[in-house]
């Protein structure tokens, strides 16, 4: 939903002008205009933060609802982790080109990836993110580390794949989810050669909207 549609929205829930919305957000009756009729497309941080607190939410709940709330509305369960990543990402300063990540690779082929974000103010600082599932192309599931290496390999053949620039790949595996938490730790043990781009492993809680923990093989 985009931030004008969503503040309109909000407005009209809790009854409340203009001129009011302006002094609960901190700023003029003019800003709110812009934002209302589009020319304001994110919150700043301090509209974010008063908004949170007037909405009795968390920064990033009200995040998410602005960037993925008409996504979330059609019950996409399975990408809900992919929304609380992307959101998390933003609010550390990455930009969301795209979710999905499309990548043409020939007329008859093509990619698909869950996400790609761009580093705000760093053109050339990309980064693809994928669930760990879009990989388990052999695999039907990952037992052992052996199976993690194997998993690599098939990650490393689809990937290079991509001729678009990226600095890192961000694989996600669900906190709240136990089998995938046992996942995780078979990728602190595996090797493989030196490429040019960093694989980041990441272990995410998307109830608390934080990494848990994050494995960089550079």
């Amino acid at each position: 939903m985009a931030f004008d549609t969503y503040l309109k929205k909000i407005r009209e829930e809790k009854c409340i002008n203009q001129t009011e919305m302006a002094k609960l957000l901190d700023i003029s009756r003019t800003a709110i205009k812009l934002i209302e009729n589009g020319s304001t497309k994110y919150p700043s941080k301090k509209v974010l933060h008063n908004l949170s607190t007037y909405l009795k939410k968390t920064e990033p709940e009200v995040m998410l609802e602005i960037l993925f709330s008409d996504k979330i509305s059609n019950k996409n369960v399975s990408n809900l982790l992919i929304y609380h990543y992307l959101t998390h990402m933003y609010l550390k300063g990455w930009n969301i080109v795209c979710s999905p990540y499309i990548y043409k690779v020939s007329n008859n082929y093509e990619l698909e990836f869950d996400g790609k974000i761009v580093k705000k103010r760093e053109p050339k600082n990309s980064i693809i993110i994928v669930k760990y599932e879009r990989f388990l192309i052999r695999l039907e599931s990952v037992k052992s580390v052996i199976d993690a290496q194997v998993y690599m390999g098939d990650m490393l053949s689809v990937i290079m794949s991509v001729l678009d620039d990226f600095r890192s790949v961000h694989i996600l595996f669900d906190y709240n989810d136990v089998q995938q938490r046992k996942l995780f730790a078979y990728f602190k043990n595996i090797n493989y050669r030196k490429i040019g781009f960093n694989i980041n492993f990441i272990i995410f809680d998307s109830i608390q909207d934080s990494v848990v923990e994050e494995i960089v093989y550079k």
